[in-house]
């Protein structure tokens, strides 16, 4: 045999061993969260239950073992920064309609009710 066909059945060979080596890593794991239809993620989604995923360096993930785990696309700032964007909205717009049917009794309480509103529109900027 020439050299050439040496290298070829020795590179195949490694090729089948890498092969070999993946399926037992999947013959160990309980694929059942990663079988049906191929759901994409490029517009970002949320994992809601333990689900395997097969790594680029070999190997395989687990996303969602903990808990709902969010996917969100990355894109690169004016910086050159990766990143994930946020949408840049604008301030929310809050309508507090107060319908008594005693007005004099509002008026003494307003500081109070106005108190009440502002502090909650602080807990809703905080976001708790």
């Amino acid at each position: 045999m020439t050299d050439s066909t040496l290298e070829t059945i020795s590179s195949l060979d490694a090729a089948y061993d890498r092969i070999e080596q993946r399926q037992q890593v999947f013959d160990n794991v309980d694929l059942k969260a990663a079988t049906g239809a191929v759901k994409p993620f490029a517009a970002g989604g949320v994992i809601g239950a333990p689900t395997y995923f097969p790594m680029t360096g070999g190997g395989v993930g687990l996303a969602g073992e903990a808990g709902p785990e969010a996917i969100m696309p990355l894109t690169r700032g004016p910086d050159g920064k990766l990143g994930v964007a946020s949408g840049g909205g604008s301030a929310p717009q809050i309508t507090v309609q107060i319908v008594t049917p005693d007005p004099s009794a509002f008026r003494r309480s307003e500081a109070y009710v106005t108190g009440q509103i502002a502090r909650a529109v602080m807990r809703g900027q905080r976001g708790l």
